[in-house]
């Protein structure tokens, strides 16, 4: 059963952020995130959670400030079973209500304040899943009822256990993270020795006349990273094996004396580095070739760029889970970890907050001491305390934190979960500070110490940045379940008449015809779940069956179904082609195999098939992909039709596969162009996207030496003869939209209005992670 949330546009950052609503008098008891609640005027005098059985519409009447009326639809059973009815179709709520990306829809009453919400709300980074929520500009398909008389209940909302389910949250993911950035041996070396490179290299960039003060330190880090570097021991090997080779059986034994001739002569460092480029070895080179400030530059970013990519490998066979903790009350337990479970449950216990462990670290050390000594005690046996290494440790602790100068050495013990704590109590206040410390001391497991941190700072006020890692549907689940012990509620979709006119497809779509497509083409998971998803996508978020089918394929449950969603593509491809009988013939003659198939879909749609021509097989990818030349317009919302430029539209058609699985480093950002449509695709303000995608058909065109201009015919690009690396058009492209910030004058103003509603960062960063080096 849905049920539906009257509420305040100013709490939808708030209720994004915890993923609940509270009852009213909850939020002052908060010890982190929003500690208020926007009540409307109709629901002032309860103290608890109001729901209504049907959709409601009211407004707000409050001059001075961008508050506007929102209804937030929610449906899981798991949730309201224990909702208590007030009256007819109202019901009151004690207790707190998960709001998941998964359970609720959230509905404005007007596209202009859906545009100045979410402009600030989607950028707001301690909101997690923002992209998996489905946010509407207005109740369309809704059939909305006035606002009733309420009577006013006697409301007793449930004890508030929301500052309790924050911390444990955050401990979770945090765990999760810990699992993730955990390292080797090696590569916690390798970590540390990046850190300490990269520190030394940032001096003599700026001051290169220091290399005779940072030398020999620095050829010594050097040396102990080449030995932990897998890409450095993997290109020496290479190399190895191609220079025996070369030399051959006859002349192997004389490598040493031929490497020395060429060195008395002078050539071996430019022979060296030909053969490694011959054989595709690059080994890194030694540091006293280094002495420019550019040579400093670019030998600490291969030093950056091999770290990342062994981490990255590492990482990537990784598979996180949270097998070996759980909930014990209100404490979070994880096995076979005494001590951090004891130091958890003093930090639950004593609401301690990041702003508490930095402005009083000496307290919050002697309570977690207070807590774990007396475990360390039992564990080394009382008689064994007095002359413990422990004791020594937690002592030169203390001093070091009353007097920073006084020296202490973090692994100067060998007990894994003493040492996470400590690095909690040093450096626990800041994820970067604590992070950079266990890189500094070559800590290989992360799980301790980020779960104290996860459990200090809680969910609410973690950034989705710190998260990336472990964002996905499957951790959020997993969290979910541990965390309530119930299966996430899902929201039924719309439901919609067989035949949908859109304001932004092309005529009608009939579902009956597509599935018939679908059937022939053998798409088999959940056929008609599946058409009533992407219908209902395309109804409630006003965009284009095409841009439906995407996002439906790359949502659960069908994200991971890609032959399946691939099929879908075809289908949807075949059923756009349907008035063309030449088009269609030779399209269902290519991609539907048996000539069965091929008969009863010519016979449905009225076509008979032309024996005396021969079919044609597609030549190109754009022929067969979702998208094609021939769909000349991609109309968006209610603003009307924009007409793409075909090169775009080749291009869009080019790179379909809606997830570009691998970055293309080694192209042309000029010469492949899919990126545009990609950027597109981020930009929710309607106009903005319209005004993006004809810019950059300037901008690209601009860079070839020879540009189409709409009013002056051939024109010689503007870029002509510039520096079209991919760094640099980057960085060209980066100021030419920030330029559109500046108005050169208050005619252009409307410009800088539209490029408001572009994340010109984002943008930017996506595109440095295809095509940047």
């Amino acid at each position: 059963m849905k049920y539906y949330i009257p509420t305040s546009n100013i709490n939808l950052d708030n209720i994004l952020q915890s993923e609940c609503i509270l009852p009213p008098t909850h939020y002052n008891q908060r010890i982190s995130g929003y500690k208020s609640f926007e009540q409307i005027e109709q629901l002032r005098s309860f103290s608890s959670i109001i729901l209504f059985d049907y959709p409601v519409h009211f407004t707000i009447n409050d001059i001075g400030r961008y508050n506007f009326p929102i209804l937030i639809e929610i449906e899981d059973e798991y949730q309201s079973n224990d909702f208590d009815k007030l009256q007819e179709g109202v019901y009151v709520c004690n207790h707190a209500i998960q709001i998941t990306p998964s359970n609720c829809r959230v509905y404005f009453f007007s596209i202009q304040a859906y545009d100045l919400t979410l402009i600030n709300t989607k950028s707001n980074k301690s909101i997690k899943f923002f992209r998996e929520y489905t946010i509407l500009p207005d109740t369309f398909g809704l059939k909305t009822k006035p606002f009733p008389e309420l009577s006013t209940p006697n409301c007793n909302p449930l004890p508030c256990e929301d500052k309790y389910i924050d911390k444990q949250k955050g401990a979770m993911y945090a765990y999760l993270l810990g699992q993730k950035l955990s390292l080797s041996a090696d590569l916690a070396s390798l970590l540390r020795l990046d850190q300490e490179i990269y520190n030394i290299l940032t001096s003599l960039i700026a001051t290169p006349s220091l290399s005779s003060t940072f030398g020999i330190k620095l050829s010594k880090l050097v040396e102990y990273y080449k030995k932990n570097d897998s890409i450095e021991k993997k290109n020496q090997k290479v190399f190895d094996e191609e220079l025996d080779n070369a030399l051959g059986k006859r002349f192997k034994f004389l490598k040493g004396c031929f490497i020395g001739a060429l060195n008395k002569l002078g050539l071996w460092d430019t022979c060296f580095e030909a053969l490694c480029k011959k054989w595709k070895c690059h080994l890194l080179p030694n540091v006293d070739a280094l002495v420019s400030s550019s040579d400093y530059t670019m030998f600490r970013n291969e030093i950056e760029k091999r770290t990342i990519s062994n981490i990255e490998k590492h990482q990537s066979n990784i598979k996180e889970s949270l097998q070996g903790i759980s909930v014990n009350g209100y404490n979070i337990v994880i096995e076979n970890m005494n001590l951090v479970n004891k130091t958890i449950e003093h930090i639950i216990e004593n609401d301690l907050t990041p702003e508490a462990l930095s402005a009083h670290r000496m307290d919050v050390y002697m309570g977690i001491m207070q807590s774990i000594v007396p475990i360390i005690k039992i564990s080394i046996g009382e008689e064994n305390w007095n002359a413990s290494m422990e004791r020594n440790y937690i002592n030169n602790l203390h001093a070091h934190i009353e007097d920073p100068g006084v020296p202490f050495d973090i692994n100067s013990i060998n007990n894994e979960e003493l040492k996470a704590i400590v690095c909690f109590i040093l450096r626990g206040h800041s994820f970067s500070d604590l992070t950079a410390l266990l890189k500094l001391n070559a800590i290989e497991d992360y799980r301790a110490s980020l779960v104290l941190w996860g459990t200090l700072c809680g969910y609410y006020g973690m950034n989705r940045d710190s998260l990336q890692l472990v964002l996905s549907d499957e951790n959020y689940e997993e969290v979910y379940k541990k965390l309530f012990g119930k299966e996430l509620g899902k929201i039924t979709n719309i439901q919609v008449s067989s035949k949908l006119q859109t304001a932004t497809d092309e005529g009608d779509f009939n579902i009956e015809e597509y599935k018939f497509l679908l059937e022939k083409f053998k798409f088999n998971k959940d056929l008609d779940e599946f058409v009533n998803t992407v219908v209902s996508r395309s109804r409630t978020a006003k965009i284009v069956i095409a841009d439906a089918i995407n996002y439906v394929c790359g949502n659960k449950p069908y994200k991971n179904a890609k032959k399946q969603c691939e099929l879908a593509k075809i289908a949807y491809k075949a059923y756009l082609l349907k008035d063309d009988k030449v088009k269609f013939t030779e399209y269902i003659k290519e991609n539907l195999k048996t000539s069965k198939a091929q008969k009863e879909t010519f016979k449905h749609f009225g076509f008979g098939e032309d024996k005396d021509k021969k079919s044609t097989k597609l030549k190109t990818r754009a022929e067969s992909d979702l998208f094609s030349v021939t769909d000349k317009k991609d109309t968006i919302g209610d603003e009307g039709t924009v007409t793409v430029p075909t090169k775009i539209v080749r291009e869009r058609n080019e790179s379909i596969s809606n997830l570009r699985e691998m970055p293309h480093k080694e192209e042309s950002i000029i010469e492949n162009t899919a990126w545009i449509n990609e950027c597109a695709s981020m930009i929710s303000d309607l106009r903005a996207r319209r005004q993006f995608l004809e810019d950059m058909e300037w901008f690209v065109g601009n860079h070839h030496e020879t540009y189409k201009d709409k009013k002056k015919g051939v024109v010689k690009g503007y870029y002509a003869g510039h520096d079209c690396t991919n760094g640099r058009v980057i960085e060209r492209l980066k100021v030419y939209m920030e330029n559109k910030l500046k108005p050169r004058n208050e005619k252009m103003r409307w410009l800088a209005e539209i490029y408001a509603n572009i994340p010109i960062n984002n943008i930017i960063d996506h595109i440095s992670k295809l095509y940047g080096n």
